[in-house]
C-alpha cells in the first residue's frame, strides 16, 4: 500500500483557556488521510480545529495523543518539514520589506536556491510589484505573495490555511487556478475555507470537522450524493450535517 502524504491517526490536542474555561479540546481523536496529490478541503465551523490540525501536520504543535505522519516521517521531523510548505491564516510576510526582500530572506533561512525567488514571483503574478513595499500591497496581492514564500522551497505538500480569505472574486479566480497548478504538477494540498463552492470546485475529497471531530469525509461527489446534477452544494449538505451534529 502507497504511504499517504499525510496522516491524523487519532490525534487529540488540548488547550488551557483560563480559569473559568479550563482545557479546551481543540481537535478530539482526529483521524485523517491525504493521498499524494490530491486536494483535500478541511472544512467546518470556526474553532472546530482546523488550523489546529495543520499546525500539528507542520509540527509547530505536538499532540497530546495520537500522532500525525508526513510521507510516513513523524510530523516536526527534519525531513518532514522539509517537504511541507504552510501559508498561515493571518499572513505572516513582513510588511516593511519589498516582494522581493521577503522571498530572498525566506529563501535564505531554507537553504533555497536566490534563483527561485524570481521564478516564485513570476508564478504569482507579482514581477512587476517585486519591488514595492508588503505594506502597499493589497488583501489579494499579501496572499499571493504568501503562497510564493508557502511555493519558494518546492515542497511536495502544501497546507493553506483559509487562502481566500478577504480576496476579491479576481484574486480568488487566479489563487484557484495556481493551486489547480500545483496538483498538476503532482503536489498534495490540504486547505482550510468557508467558500465552500470553491472547494466544491477544486477539491477531490472533503473532511468536515466539528468541535475537532471529523463527522463526515470522503470524494466531494459521494459527500454530496453522487448526483450528476444537484440542486445542493457542500453549503447545503455542511449545513444539515452540523444541525444534526447538535447535542
Amino acid at each position: 500500500m502507497a504511504t499517504a502524504a499525510l496522516r491524523f491517526d487519532g490525534v487529540t490536542k488540548e488547550f488551557y483557556a483560563g480559569r473559568e474555561a479550563g482545557r479546551v479540546r481543540a481537535l478530539d481523536a482526529f483521524s485523517a488521510e491525504i493521498g499524494v496529490g490530491t486536494i483535500v478541503g478541511l472544512l467546518g465551523p470556526n474553532g472546530c480545529g482546523k488550523s489546529t490540525a495543520l499546525k500539528c501536520a507542520l509540527g509547530l504543535l505536538s499532540p497530546d495523543h495520537g500522532q500525525v505522519r508526513v510521507h510516513g516521517l513523524p510530523a516536526g521531523s527534519v525531513k518532514a518539514c522539509h517537504t511541507v510548505g504552510y501559508l498561515p491564516e493571518r499572513g505572516g510576510v513582513p510588511s516593511h520589506l519589498t516582494a522581493r526582500e521577503a522571498l530572498q530572506w525566506w529563501a535564505w533561512v531554507n537553504g533555497t536556491d536566490q534563483q527561485a525567488v524570481a521564478t516564485s514571483l513570476e508564478a504569482v503574478g507579482l514581477t512587476a510589484a517585486a519591488d514595492r513595499r508588503v505594506a502597499s500591497f493589497s488583501k489579494g496581492m499579501r496572499q499571493r505573495l504568501a503562497l510564493a514564500q508557502a511555493w519558494l522551497p518546492r515542497p511536495s505538500i502544501l497546507l493553506l490555511d483559509e487562502p481566500f480569505s478577504g480576496v476579491d472574486p479576481r484574486g480568488v479566480d487566479r489563487l484557484v487556478e495556481m493551486i489547480m497548478a500545483e496538483k498538476q504538477a503532482g503536489k498534495t494540498i490540504l486547505l482550510t475555507s468557508h467558500l465552500l463552492p470553491r472547494v466544491e470546485q477544486i477539491c477531490d475529497e472533503v473532511i468536515l470537522v466539528d468541535r475537532g471531530r471529523v463527522i463526515v469525509a470522503g470524494t466531494v461527489a459521494t459527500v454530496l450524493g453522487g448526483e450528476p446534477v444537484r440542486s445542493r452544494g457542500l453549503d447545503d449538505v455542511f449545513r444539515e450535517r452540523l444541525e444534526g451534529n447538535k447535542s
